[in-house]
C-alpha cells in the first residue's frame, strides 16, 4: 500500500480513474452504475483546485512546477470510506464487560491505525464512561498531533438509571430534565454530537424482544430539543420498533442498529430525513460465535434477526432512507482491521446497488458526521480525502479488503 500525504505547501496533480459517483462538479450518472473516467485532479494548498478530464491518446504534459502522482489506470481513485459508528474502548473480542477503567491512548492509537490502513479516515465513535474518544482527541488537539482517523466524538451517553448503558455512560439520569446539565457539561468540553441510549440490546432467549425503552417520546423530545440548542446532533441506541418509532417523532439526527424496525418506521423516517446507521456485522458474529460454542437455538434467532435486517436495509433503500455504514467497531468479532469491509459485504447481500453502497461509505457518512465540506466526495473545494482501489473492491463481496493507495492533506 502506498500513503501519499499532501504538503500544503506544494501543488499537486494527482491523474487517476474516477467513478461516477466521484465525478468532476456537475457531471453525475445513475447510483447503481459504476462507469469510470480518467481525470486529472489539481491540488492547491489542502483543497481541491480543478478535475479536469484527460482524453483518450494524448499524451499528459506534467506540470512546470510543483509534483505529480500518476495512478495506474488499473485503481480507482474513490473518497476515503467513514464509519459512523465504533467504540474506540474495545478490542473486538471481549466487549464492553472488560471496560473496567479508561483504555490507555496507545491502544486507541493502534485500532485507529488499523482502520487507517483500511482506507477509513473518519469515525464517529458512539461513547463510553471514560470520554475515552473526546480525551484522546483533546490531547492530540493540544499537542498538535493530527490523528487519522478523524475522530468526531459524543462523549458518556445520556440513559436511564438502572437500564442498560452503565458502560456507555458514567451515571444515569432519573428524570429526563437532569438531561440539561450532562448536555451543557459534554458541550464544554467539545463533544460533537450527543449519544442517547433509548433501548436495551436485543433478547435472544425471547426471539423478537429487546430491553425496555427508557425515555418516552415527549422525554426523548425534551433531550433532543435541549442538544439542538447547543447545536449537537443527536445518534440513538434504538433496537426495537417503538424504541425506533419515539425516535422519528423525537427527530433524533441518526437512529443506530435498529432491529426489528417496520416498514412504516421506515416510511417515516425518510419523510423526515433522519438516517438510519443498521450496524450488521456485530449480530452475524454473535450468530456466528454461539454457534461455535454449541448455542445452536441463539445462534439461530440472532440469525433470523440478521436476515430480517438484512431486509429491511434494502426496504429503508427503496423508501430513500439515508443510509450510512457503521460498525460498531470493537464489538465481539468486529475487528479494526475487517469490520468495515464485512458491513459493506452485508450491505451488498442486502441487495443494495453498489454505486449506493459506495455513496453511503463516503458522500453519507461525511454528512452524518458533520464533514461534508471536507470529505465525502472527490470535488473542488474539498479536501484529498481519498483511497485508491483496485476496480473489484467495489462489488463489496469480501470479508477483507486492502486499499492500493492512502491521500490526505498534512497539516
Amino acid at each position: 500500500m502506498e500513503t501519499y500525504p499532501l504538503d500544503k505547501h506544494t501543488k499537486t496533480i494527482v491523474n487517476a480513474m474516477i467513478v461516477a459517483s466521484a465525478a468532476p462538479d456537475g457531471e453525475r450518472k445513475p447510483v447503481d452504475e459504476l462507469p469510470s473516467r480518467r481525470v486529472s485532479i489539481c491540488v492547491n494548498q489542502n483543497t481541491v483546485e480543478s478535475i479536469k478530464p484527460l482524453s483518450e491518446g494524448k499524451d499528459f504534459q506534467p506540470p512546470e512546477t510543483g509534483k505529480l502522482i500518476d495512478l495506474p489506470p488499473d485503481c480507482l481513485l474513490i473518497p476515503a470510506l467513514i464509519d459512523c459508528h465504533v467504540h474506540l474502548v474495545l478490542d473486538g473480542i471481549h466487549g464492553f464487560k472488560s471496560l473496567n477503567g479508561p483504555v490507555p491512548h496507545h491502544l486507541i492509537s493502534s485500532r485507529l491505525e488499523k482502520m487507517f490502513k483500511t482506507g477509513v479516515l473518519a469515525v464517529r465513535d458512539g461513547g463510553d464512561r471514560y470520554n475515552t474518544a473526546w480525551d484522546y482527541a483533546a490531547q492530540s488537539w493540544k499537542t498538535g498531533h493530527q490523528h487519522l482517523p478523524h475522530i468526531v466524538t459524543t462523549g458518556k451517553a445520556i440513559f436511564r438509571r438502572g437500564r442498560y448503558g452503565l458502560k456507555l455512560g458514567e451515571t444515569g439520569i432519573t428524570h429526563h430534565h437532569q438531561a440539561m446539565d450532562q448536555i451543557l457539561r459534554l458541550k464544554k468540553i467539545g463533544i460533537n454530537q450527543l449519544k442517547v441510549v433509548l433501548s436495551g440490546l436485543v433478547n435472544l432467549d425471547e426471539p423478537g424482544t429487546v430491553g425496555p425503552v427508557q425515555f418516552s417520546a415527549e422525554e426523548l423530545k425534551f433531550i433532543v430539543q435541549a442538544a439542538k440548542k447547543q447545536e449537537l446532533p443527536v445518534m440513538v441506541h434504538a433496537s426495537s420498533d417503538k424504541a425506533v418509532q419515539i425516535a422519528v417523532e423525537a427527530g433524533v439526527h441518526t437512529v443506530e442498529h435498529g432491529y426489528f424496525i417496520s416498514e412504516e418506521s421506515l416510511e417515516r423516517m425518510a419523510e423526515k430525513k433522519i438516517a438510519w446507521i443498521p450496524t450488521v456485522a456485530p449480530m452475524a458474529a454473535l450468530s456466528d460465535s454461539l454457534r461455535r460454542t454449541g448455542q445452536s437455538r441463539r445462534a439461530d434467532t440472532a440469525s433470523q434477526a440478521v436476515e430480517e435486517h438484512l431486509e429491511m436495509i434494502y426496504r429503508a433503500y427503496t423508501h430513500g432512507v439515508t443510509l450510512g455504514i457503521g460498525t460498531d467497531g470493537g464489538s465481539p468479532g468486529v475487528s479494526w482491521e475487517k469490520g468495515y469491509a464485512q458491513e459493506l459485504m452485508f450491505f451488498a447481500l442486502a441487495g443494495l446497488p453498489p454505486g449506493a453502497i459506495l455513496e453511503m461509505a463516503t458522500k453519507n457518512g461525511a454528512t452524518l458526521l458533520g464533514l461534508q465540506h471536507q470529505m465525502g466526495a472527490i470535488a473542488t473545494g474539498k479536501k484529498p480525502y481519498w483511497i485508491a482501489v483496485k476496480p473489484e473492491f467495489l462489488k463489496f463481496d469480501h470479508p477483507e479488503f486492502s486499499p492500493q493507495g492512502i491521500f490526505w492533506p498534512e497539516s
